[in-house]
This record gives C-alpha cells, structure tokens and sequence, in this order.
C-alpha cells in the first residue's frame, strides 16, 4: 500500500531564513550549532544577527500587523464591560533603552524572548507588567530595591493598596481588582545585544572568581531603543484608593516619583504604570539599565 505523507518541515523551510514569524525561527527552527566554543557563538551571532534583519521585515510590513493586534485587544478589552470589568485609558511608552524579557525561555541560543503566539512579536506579559507595578510600590514604601515577596505584600497590605493587585501565599491568596494585559508593541524593531559573564565557572558552581579568568561575552536579541509599548488595564467595580486620610500620609513617599494621583485609582494606576517605567524597568536586565520606559 502507498502511504501518501507531506513534506517534512525540515525539507519544507530549509534552513529558516524564508520564514518571518519570529518564533518560529527562535524555537523552532534553529539550525544545528556547532560544537567547538568560538565557532558556535559566531554561529550565534550570525542566527541573531538574521532574527534581526527578519524583525524589521515583520514590523515593517504594509499589512501593520502591530496595528491590527493592538486595535484587536482594544476591541477585545472593550467586549469585558458586560463582565463587570471597566476599561481604562492605555498608557503608551516608549524604551529609552533597549529591552528584553523571558530571557530564561531556553533554546539553542541560550537566551530567549517572550513572543506572542502565533505571531511572533515581543510583549511584556500581563503578569510581569502587574509584578512589576507591585513591585515597585512596594519598594517605594520600604524604601529598599529588590525586597523580597513577603515584605512587599506586607506593605501593600499596610497601605490599603494590596486590593487592587491581589496577593498569593502558598494554598492562599486573592486576586485582585485591576486586570493587566499584555503589553503589545505599536512601534518596534530588534537588535542584537551582549551580556558578558565573567567567572562562568563560578556561576556553574565549578570554581571561585578570579581575575585571571576569560570573560564569556554571550549575545541575545533585545528590543531596540525608541520602540513603544501599549500598557492596556482594566478595573473592577470594587477597585478603590485607600482612605483619605491614609493617602495624604503615603503622598510624601510617592510624590518624588511622580505618583500623586490619589483621586481614583486609573489615574494612580496610570502614574504608577510610567513610574514603574521610568525608575524601575519593565523584563529582564533591568539592574542595567535595560527596560527603561518613558511616555510617548
């Protein structure tokens, strides 16, 4: 009997380079590296530099792919108001430096990006941008960078900001009552950027730091500079600021970074979505600078 079967993909896409979709070509299609060190990050660059090249193609497209997804999400966040929820002005930013996030999201390059499926272009998930925001506030308050989760929810709870971000402990937790929604580019283009790791065996637990150790220059896609974002958000009814006299108490610790608007919570969330932005960054690499946002 004859089997009739399609072409594998392999045969289908050849090496990839045909292909636009950006995740396809970071995860999927990725060709076989070589194993000797100097070849194989050369090899890197190389696959990267394309992605690059294959960025601008997709961004730059007459169909506005860009536009379409974010004009799809506004109808979309629109079509919630029958379930309760309210939505609320976007906020638009853009990078002042480049950004990059799910850099953790592992393939043969090392170093991903997070990718909306199945189009294939950067976003700053919903998840990460209502961490974030948290995050921050919470380290306003404390008056501390990088304070652990516990301490955080504590001093969003002592404020009487926590009902709106929520809050998870083990079997317990709450949501909140502000929904974020992925941040979807309106404008952007790629870049290839380099991290340098200079005691990698101390990293992989094998040695101590050492002066005379090579440093390991290793090479990742980024967003670049100038590329903007929409930061799309939604209320729900039960949504509020906390009491008026506890708001004038927190306005002296807020008000240097730009967060005095203390009359609804959109506008706090608002002012608090390009504080985050401005002084703290949105995904990775942010401890050097990457991520930086201000207003368009």
């Amino acid at each position: 009997m004859k089997v009739v079967a399609p072409l594998s993909t392999q045969d289908l896409v050849g090496d990839g380079t045909t292909v636009e979709n950006l995740f396809l070509r970071l995860y999927t299609l990725l060709p076989e590296l070589p194993q000797e060190s100097k070849a194989k990050s050369d090899s890197k660059r190389q696959i990267l530099r394309s992605l690059e090249s294959a960025g601008t193609t997709v961004f730059g497209r007459s169909d506005r792919v860009l536009e379409q997804l974010v004009q799809r999400q506004g109808d979309m966040i629109r079509d919630l108001t029958a379930q309760g929820l309210r939505p609320c002005k976007p906020v638009v930013l853009k990078l002042s430096h480049n950004f990059t996030c799910g850099m953790a999201n592992g393939n043969a390059l090392e170093n991903g990006m997070t990718l909306l499926r199945p189009y294939g272009v950067p976003i700053v998930p919903g998840a990460a941008v209502k961490g974030t925001v948290g995050a921050w506030l919470g380290e306003i308050l404390e008056g501390k960078l990088a304070i652990d989760a516990e301490i955080q929810i504590e001093k969003l709870r002592a404020s009487g900001l926590l009902n709106l971000f929520g809050w998870g402990e083990k079997d317990e937790g709450e949501s909140g009552n502000v929904v974020f929604f992925d941040a979807l580019p309106r404008v952007a283009s790629l870049e290839v950027d380099i991290t340098t790791v200079h005691h990698q065996s101390w990293y992989e637990g094998t040695g101590t730091p050492a002066g005379f150790q090579n440093p390991v220059p290793i090479p990742f896609l980024s967003v670049k500079s100038a590329s903007e974002f929409q930061f799309c958000f939604a209320l729900q009814e039960s949504a509020h600021l906390p009491a008026e006299d506890i708001c004038r108490a927190l306005k002296p610790a807020f008000d240097p970074f730009g967060i005095d608007g203390w009359l609804d919570p959109e506008t706090f969330l608002r002012q608090a979505l390009i504080s985050t932005g401005r002084y703290k960054g949105f995904g990775s690499q942010t401890a050097a600078g990457f991520g930086k946002m201000e207003p368009a």
